[in-house]
């Protein structure tokens, strides 16, 4: 029986032998405040960010809240966070 061989890793494989950390980012600052919250997350070296994907606070539903894709578009675009880890909504 011929032996098995592992096929080689195609581009750029994260490394699954290390544990991986990220942050939920409630959006619920004024842009300028969630853009800098990103940016200070990321460059404290965090895996991945997430926004929760709610129209309204679930919780205070009277208080300042950014539907989650829009405020993943603004802290993504060039010139903002634009984080190198991955970003995404918590639930979609």
């Amino acid at each position: 029986m011929p032996e098995s061989v592992a096929p080689e890793p195609a581009g750029d494989v994260p490394d699954r032998s290390k544990p991986r950390f990220g942050a939920l980012v409630l959006p619920n600052e004024p842009w300028t405040d969630l853009v800098s919250r990103w940016r200070r997350l990321e460059d404290g070296g965090l895996d991945s960010l997430w926004s929760c994907d709610h129209f309204t606070n679930p919780h205070r539903p009277g208080e300042p809240w950014f539907e989650g894709w829009t405020s993943l578009t603004v802290v993504t675009a060039p010139g903002h966070a634009a984080p190198e880890g991955h970003v995404g909504p918590v639930v979609s």
